[in-house]
């Protein structure tokens, strides 16, 4: 298996072990708003999952103000296999193709 591992070696009996580091996976990849009038908002989820092993600790914010974390922003701590659904929304200020 591929992947980023942190090693930990206990003397005496030489145990060793093998834990694969946290990992987040995004789906879907891209969002598409669609055409959203000014005035008004759209709402998408998407879903962030530790695809590796530990615990996955991060946050949710955005960075352009036409965008915001309508729902589930701020620090996360995700175990192993763990998702969290996040929902962004787009609301327009200009007229105008908006691509982040």
């Amino acid at each position: 298996m591929c992947g980023l591992y942190r090693y930990r070696v206990c003397y005496g009996d030489l145990h060793m072990y093998a834990e694969p580091l946290p990992s987040c996976d995004v789906d879907p990849a891209g969002l598409d708003f669609g055409v959203v009038t000014i005035g008004e908002s759209q709402d998408l989820e998407f879903t962030i999952t530790n695809v590796g092993g530990g615990r996955l600790i991060d946050n949710v914010s955005e960075t352009c103000d036409q965008f915001s974390i309508a729902w589930r922003t701020g620090t996360y701590d995700l175990a192993a296999g763990e998702p969290i659904a996040v929902v962004a929304r787009f609301h327009p200020k200009v007229p105008g193709r908006t691509t982040v």
